[in-house]
């Protein structure tokens, strides 16, 4: 999903000098309130896009109500359009641009909680237009900063390696042993690196 936030913001195709190969697929493009662009920009015979399902709503009105893009050079600012898939690597199911949508409204962010810079974000993309802004300094953000961050406290950690006790005990670790770079399961993870991914 893009919310296109800037005045010439879009999925730029730069222009391409060189050979650029990409699939396009089962995206969603949400103008913000100060979009002036289409979806697409800058694209050129250099660029060969495989392109299938992406949906664009320009008009800004606060519904849900755009369309699916045809295969054609105005949609796809004049990218080289082909036939067949490149074969990429990729994701392991491929959600219609309409459910992406929902998953990302309901989950998206650095963790199970949301912060004030998430929660501002989520509210601007769901306002389908009607709010939004660039922000490339902190300091003009509703709080001069990132935000405030929610206190509490942290669980007991014996061996002081980043993982708490009762997180290795689960996982058959050793709470009095410093092992966040070892990889007890053999995953190609360390330890610690199975920690954090288990908070998300």
């Amino acid at each position: 999903m893009l919310f296109i936030t800037g005045v010439e913001k879009g999925l730029h195709c730069r222009d391409s000098d060189g050979q650029s190969y990409a699939n396009i697929m089962n995206n969603i493009f949400i103008s913000g309130p100060s979009t002036s662009v289409s979806a697409f920009t800058r694209g050129n015979a250099n660029f060969h896009a495989y392109v299938q399902r992406n949906y664009y709503d320009p008009n800004r009105n606060g519904v849900l109500d755009g369309w699916e893009l045809s295969q054609s050079t105005d949609n796809y600012s004049g990218v080289d359009f082909q036939a067949k898939r490149y074969d990429y690597p990729t994701v392991k199911t491929l959600l219609a641009p309409l459910d992406a949508y929902a998953k990302v409204i309901a989950g998206v962010g650095a963790s199970k909680s949301r912060d004030n810079v998430d929660t501002q974000l989520i509210n601007q993309v769901k306002s389908l237009g009607k709010s939004g802004a660039l922000i490339s300094d902190e300091t003009v953000s509703p709080w001069s900063s990132g935000g405030p961050i929610a206190g509490g406290t942290a669980p007991k950690d014996t061996d002081g390696d980043g993982m708490p006790d009762d997180w290795e005990i689960a996982n058959g670790l050793d709470p009095n042993v410093n092992d966040a770079m070892q990889d007890k399961n053999g995953d190609g993870y360390a330890n610690i690196e199975n920690y954090i991914n288990s908070l998300v």
